[in-house]
């Protein structure tokens, strides 16, 4: 979870979510200074999203740049759907070292796809997808 905020604001977040549940999130609270705005990190995920669903989309995966958030919902291309998602998470994980949460956690419905989180830079995505163009 990344939490931006101007002034303390994303840290009272953080500590709200801790007070209800644990310490044992993954909460990033990122706190913008007065010269600093949400449009500029806004792009970054932007032109995370845009390289990765491009790229991705040129291994033959089903893909969509989503509007909002900083998540991608990838369709299994057919040679992948191996039976269900975790199968693949697990494949993925153990053939090229890149960690995909699987659809199923989210819904039966959803078997198919798998949900990569662009939180990391374009350089460590280049990776990712180096890695995935070798399954």
């Amino acid at each position: 979870i990344i939490i931006l905020s101007h002034g303390n604001y994303a840290l009272e977040i953080v500590n709200t979510i801790e007070t209800i549940h644990g310490k044992n999130h993954n909460i990033i609270p990122i706190v913008l200074e007065d010269n600093e705005s949400l449009d500029s990190y806004l792009n970054i995920y932007d032109e995370r999203l845009t390289y990765f669903c491009t790229e991705l989309s040129k291994l033959g995966w089903e893909i969509k740049k989503p509007s909002a958030g900083a998540c991608v919902w990838a369709k299994l291309p057919m040679a992948l759907r191996i039976g269900d998602s975790y199968k693949v998470a697990c494949q993925i994980l153990n053939k090229v070292n890149v960690c995909v949460t699987p659809g199923e956690v989210y819904s039966q419905t959803c078997k198919d796809y798998l949900r990569f989180a662009m939180v990391k830079p374009i350089d460590i995505l280049e990776k990712v997808i180096a890695a995935l163009s070798n399954l």
